[in-house]
């Protein structure tokens, strides 16, 4: 009978370990973008140099419980035993010699990862604004005067340019296997630089939560090839026919759709983007901040 409970415990065991794993989001360590490559290296260096402490850690959890047990005769029982300075030492340097080398990895990467930093490269970086709404993502190539929702297309080897905000709430805007997670939030804008270095289409989201539909705030990233994206920007550009202006923005923004289609608009309106950020700023607030900001130059000289 205890054999048969001991094999329906390793089952049971088995099959939890993969129900928990069946709700794992691999897709950080499949990148598929320079700086995802560098997070996933940086995530898999932190675990690493981490089970220094944790594998002696679960060993002599194991070990000293077993030599110890009172049925081993050769366990040496030293009821007076106060100290070890090589034990001390080793349980003091250790530790500190990684939170050291830790640290230094933290700060490099801190720096090397810095969202705001442009990514060298000889190629133009491309620019892209993004809106996040109730429950969608609005896309605007403001040099190509094109506008999607709920899905993008970016031409591989070429520098990213996320300009972000909010038309609501704060919201999160992340694609995995391109790179670090940003906030957007509304009447403020945030700067994320990506590049991807293989074609395919990556999966976008929304990693905050914003409200009841913030779980279908997804979105397609395309990837080609730099000639198939002019061909791609020269298409939209020949409709045409979906023009984007602050009325039509409007319409989405008191629709609240979940689930929103693929939907793609030329020409958009210029400045909308800003438009948007504008539309939060209390402008006699601004203009008395401007004011003072002018009053304590001129005082200053």
């Amino acid at each position: 009978m205890n054999k048969t409970y001991l094999k329906m415990l390793k089952i049971g065991t088995f099959v939890s370990v993969l129900l928990v794993l069946s709700g794992c989001d691999l897709s950080l360590f499949n990148p598929k973008g320079e700086i995802a490559e560098y997070e996933k290296w940086l995530v898999i260096f932190s675990a690493l140099i981490m089970l220094i402490v944790i594998i002696p850690c679960i060993f002599m959890a194991i070990i000293f419980p077993w030599w110890f047990r009172e049925s081993n005769k050769k366990a040496k029982y030293t009821p007076n035993w106060q100290e070890s300075k090589v034990l001390e030492k080793f349980m003091w340097g250790v530790p500190i010699a990684i939170i050291a080398v830790l640290a230094f990895v933290t700060i490099q990467s801190t720096i090397d990862l810095n969202p705001k930093k442009p990514i060298e490269s000889h190629k133009e970086e491309l620019v892209i604004e993004v809106i996040s709404m109730d429950w969608q993502w609005l896309f605007i190539y403001p040099e190509e005067k094109i506008a999607t929702i709920n899905s993008i297309y970016i031409p591989t080897h070429r520098p990213l340019k996320f300009k972000l905000t909010s038309q609501t709430v704060m919201n999160a805007f992340f694609i995995p296997q391109l790179g670090t997670q940003l906030d957007v939030m509304s009447g403020m804008e945030n700067v994320l630089h990506l590049i991807a270095n293989e074609e395919g289409v990556f999966p976008g989201a929304s990693y905050n939560y914003s409200g009841a539909g913030y779980s279908d705030m997804k979105f397609k990233v395309n990837t080609v090839s730099e000639e198939e994206f002019d061909q791609w920007v020269l298409t939209q550009q020949a409709k045409n026919s979906h023009p984007l202006d602050w009325d039509k923005y409007q319409e989405f923004v008191k629709e609240t759709p979940i689930n929103a289609p693929e939907q793609f608009f030329h020409p958009v309106e210029q400045g909308l983007y800003l438009r948007v950020i504008s539309q939060f700023f209390d402008l006699n607030q601004l203009k008395e901040h401007m004011h003072m900001q002018m009053q304590h130059l001129h005082s200053a000289q």
